[in-house]
C-alpha cells in the first residue's frame, strides 16, 4: 500500500494541482461568459416572441384557450433552451473536473483507486449488507471509488435508498384523498470491502456510536465481544455463530 503523507500532497498541490485548478478555471470562465451571452440572446428571442403573442391577443375579438397554451409553450421552450445552453456549455468543465481534479486526488491518495462519477454501489450489494431491511423503492448514487488498497479490494460511493409511502385520508364529505411522498431508508456513503476472510455463519459489524437500524437479524443474532478491546470501543459485532466470529 502507497498512502500519500501531508507533505507529499503539499508538494503536488504546488508543482501539479494548483496549476491544472488555474487552467480548469479558466475553462469555467469561458464557459460561463459563453453561457451568459447565449441565454441573453435567447432570451431577446422568446421575449420578443411573447411580446408578438401579448400584442396580437388585443387584435382578437375573444382570446381563445388555446392561445394560452401559447405563452406556456413560449416560456417552457425558453426555460428547456436555457437548461440545454447551460449542460453544453459546462459540459467539457464537469467532465475534466471530474476526471482531473477529483479523479487525480483518488489517484494521489492511492493510484490503484479509480474515480467514477456517475456510477456507485450496485443495489444487490446494499440489500446484501442486511444493514437496513426496510423496503426500498428508489435507489439512485453517485461518485463511485473502487480499487486496491494493499490487497483489500473496497468500493465506496454515496447512495440514497427510499421508500414510497403513500397516505390515504377522507375530508368531511367523505372523498379520499391520497398523498404520495418519500421517506429515506439510507442517505450518505456506503462502503464494501474485502473481508479477505470466510465465514459459514453471517456477520455483521456496526460502529458502536452508529445509528441503530431495525433488523431481523440483530434480533435472532448476538452482540459478542472479540478480544481486541480497541476494536470493541469501535464496533459492535452480531454474529449466528459467536465462536466463528471470535
Amino acid at each position: 500500500m502507497n498512502m500519500r503523507g501531508l507533505e507529499e500532497f503539499k508538494e503536488f498541490y504546488r508543482k501539479k494541482f494548483y496549476p491544472l485548478l488555474c487552467e480548469i478555471e479558466k475553462v469555467r470562465k469561458e464557459a460561463a461568459s459563453n453561457s451568459i451571452k447565449k441565454i441573453l440572446l435567447t432570451l431577446s428571442l422568446f421575449g420578443a416572441l411573447f411580446c408578438f403573442l401579448f400584442l396580437y391577443s388585443y387584435k382578437l375579438e375573444e382570446t381563445p384557450p388555446w392561445y394560452y397554451l401559447l405563452y406556456a409553450a413560449t416560456t417552457g421552450g425558453c426555460v428547456t433552451v436555457i437548461h440545454t445552453i447551460v449542460n453544453r456549455n459546462f459540459a467539457t468543465f464537469r467532465r475534466r473536473y471530474d476526471d482531473e481534479v477529483i479523479g487525480g486526488i483518488v489517484r494521489f491518495i492511492e493510484p490503484k483507486l479509480k474515480y467514477s462519477p456517475a456510477e456507485f454501489i450496485p443495489f444487490k450489494s446494499f440489500k446484501a449488507s442486511r444493514l437496513f431491511e426496510e423496503r426500498v423503492d428508489r435507489y439512485t448514487g453517485c461518485s463511485l471509488i473502487y480499487g486496491l488498497v494493499g490487497n483489500t479490494v473496497i468500493s465506496f460511493s454515496q447512495v440514497h435508498a427510499e421508500r414510497e409511502e403513500v397516505d390515504v385520508e377522507r375530508d368531511k364529505d367523505g372523498n379520499t384523498h391520497t398523498r404520495t411522498y418519500w421517506v429515506t431508508v439510507f442517505r450518505g456513503t456506503f462502503f464494501v470491502a474485502d473481508f479477505n476472510k470466510h465465514f459459514n455463519s453471517q456477520v455483521i459489524l456496526k460502529p458502536r456510536n452508529g445509528r441503530i437500524v431495525k433488523n431481523i437479524f440483530f434480533r435472532s443474532s448476538k452482540d459478542i465481544l472479540l478480544e481486541d478491546p480497541e476494536f470493541n470501543s469501535l464496533f459492535k459485532v452480531y454474529a449466528t455463530d459467536p465462536v466463528e466470529a471470535r
